[in-house]
């Protein structure tokens, strides 16, 4: 089964609060609770691997949203490099065993053929093609 956009349900909003770590738990409640909570994911439910759009506390510095993968069991922090680059990067504070990385960035890859720049949004941008890069410190 490939990955398909969905509107995410109060069930779906669970699931994926289940499936974070305490940090991401956390900012998903909260998410949930003022209504600011994504409105759509790109799953496979087949294989239980999906994309939403990351809640966030606070203005990013850069405007651009944040991204959670969760695959195999784990769910991953992506940001993107700008509005309208292709690059995008792991949060180094969770970054997939080097083992996983590149099939990780696969999957990432199609979840976002699939779910584009902000999901179901008439301006959604769709991301065919993405390149990793380790940021500067």
């Amino acid at each position: 089964m490939a990955y398909v956009l969905e509107e995410i349900t109060p069930e779906d909003q669970q699931k994926i609060i289940d499936d974070a770590d305490p940090y991401k738990k956390s900012l998903l409640i909260y998410a949930q609770k003022n209504g600011s909570f994504a409105k759509d994911w790109a799953v496979n439910r087949e294989r239980n691997h999906y994309l939403i759009m990351a809640p966030t506390m606070m203005r990013e510095d850069s405007g651009v949203p944040p991204y959670y993968i969760f695959t195999e069991g784990r769910m991953y922090l992506i940001r993107r490099d700008g509005w309208w680059g292709y690059r995008f990067f792991f949060d180094e504070k969770n970054l997939p065993p080097q083992e996983e990385m590149l099939r990780v960035q696969r999957e990432t890859e199609l979840a976002f053929r699939c779910h584009g720049s902000y999901g179901k949004r008439p301006d959604s941008e769709i991301i065919a093609e993405i390149n990793f890069f380790i940021p500067p410190r």
